[in-house]
């Protein structure tokens, strides 16, 4: 269940811009569990051939989603356009 949900739902989410900061987590947390399965602590090592770390591509997808979990879709949602009264920052 859980790779049809990360493989297809997810990206969806991400694209409409619905449950952006919730989908982006889903997708971080899977670069991290996929980084670590695969390489384990040594992907944090420098390849002594190229001169970058092992999952140099990896980390650099983990950032992308945790900069879109905390920016957020903004004005590019499609949930601000469905659920305006939701939407509207709120004045504690």
């Amino acid at each position: 269940m859980g790779v049809p949900v990360e493989e297809v739902l997810v990206p969806i989410c991400l694209l409409l811009g619905v449950f952006t900061r919730t989908a982006s987590m889903l997708t971080a947390f899977t670069m991290v569990m996929a980084i670590f399965l695969t390489q384990g602590w040594s992907g944090f090592m420098v390849d002594p051939d190229y001169g970058s770390i092992n999952t140099e591509l990896s980390l650099w997808h983990l950032l992308i989603e945790v900069s879109i979990f905390f920016l957020g879709a903004r004005k590019f949602a499609l949930s601000e356009k469905l659920f305006p009264e939701t939407s509207k920052p709120r004045n504690f």
